[in-house]
């Protein structure tokens, strides 16, 4: 099955649990409609407007006229952006203060007569590419290692991982001398902490790149050993980061829930794994979390 192929399965879904029923209509406007969004860039509008139809559902069967209105109005704006009917009369796109009963069902009656046009095409509109830009990654290694040299800055991963990400963008030889001045500024910190241990998964990550699995390994278990009694806040970092290293195996062993446990089989292209792993999640806000993560590996 191709990489696409995956990416509408996976969607199909998460359609499926957005579509159980709930009792408030909390992230499903954000759901459905990155649902509609991610199912156009595939290239399948049918899948697309479907969600587009649960939208509306969800949003016919509510009693407030305010939230209907605001609902309906987000399919009206996916249907004229990325649709090819002609703008619709401007009193189906504005927002009341009041909204009438009329003209709620004006909309509606809209939205629903535009998803079902045998005319319509939808296209995926990519936003404008900015013009490309060089960052001075460099800059930003050098912002973070002065950090690092602060014994009194609490938040000692962020610091390494912007450092980490940073040198990732370096030739090799000033990558290294970055790594080698952040692992002995890490190094010398004595507390046993979260973000100690968080720290040595961040460069653990970043010597992977230099020196390969075998010396990544031996920073996470330095990692596990930094943190202490805190290791439970970094098992997530650490399970990504063995898999991300080839070690999915010990990752999934570290996966301490079903979020991180699909995020360590997406890296490490485990689909039919994945399969079984996603056909015992109920709660909507998971389904399109990973939802979306999978989108993004599959891009």
């Amino acid at each position: 099955m191709g990489r696409k192929a995956e990416a509408s399965t996976v969607l199909d879904w998460a359609e499926r649990v957005e579509r159980e029923p709930r009792q408030s209509m909390q992230d499903a406007d954000t759901a459905l409609g990155e649902l509609a969004l991610r199912r156009l860039f595939l290239g399948d509008q049918p899948g697309c407007v479907r969600a587009l139809n649960a939208l509306l559902d969800l949003a016919s069967g509510l009693q407030r006229k305010s939230s209907r209105e605001y609902y309906t109005l987000q399919v009206i704006d996916f249907i004229v952006a990325h649709g090819s009917l002609p703008p619709p009369e401007k009193t189906l796109t504005e927002k009341q203060k009041t909204p009438t009963d009329r003209r709620l069902a004006a909309k509606l009656a809209y939205a629903r007569d535009a998803l079902h046009d045998p005319t319509l095409e939808l296209r995926a509109v990519q936003p404008p590419t900015p013009p490309p830009t060089s960052p001075d990654y460099a800059g930003m290694a050098r912002a973070a290692v002065s950090q690092l040299r602060q014994l009194d800055t609490l938040n000692v991963h962020q610091s390494t991982a912007a450092l980490c990400d940073a040198i990732g963008h370096l030739d090799d030889a000033d990558a290294r001398a970055f790594f080698d001045e952040a692992l002995t500024l890490v190094d010398q910190r004595k507390q046993r902490d979260f973000a100690v241990g968080w720290s040595y998964v961040s460069l653990a990550r970043a010597v992977h790149h230099l020196d390969g699995a075998a010396a990544a390994r031996a920073l996470l278990a330095r990692a596990t050993e930094a943190a202490g009694a805190h290791r439970s806040m970094i098992l997530r970092e650490l399970a990504l980061a063995y898999a991300e290293i080839g070690d999915p195996d010990t990752a999934l062993t570290l996966a301490h829930d079903t979020e991180t446990r699909v995020a360590v089989l997406v890296r490490a292209d485990k689909w039919p794994q994945l399969q079984q792993a996603l056909g015992g999640i109920t709660d909507a806000e998971v389904a399109v979390k990973i939802a979306w993560s999978m989108a993004t590996k599959i891009e």
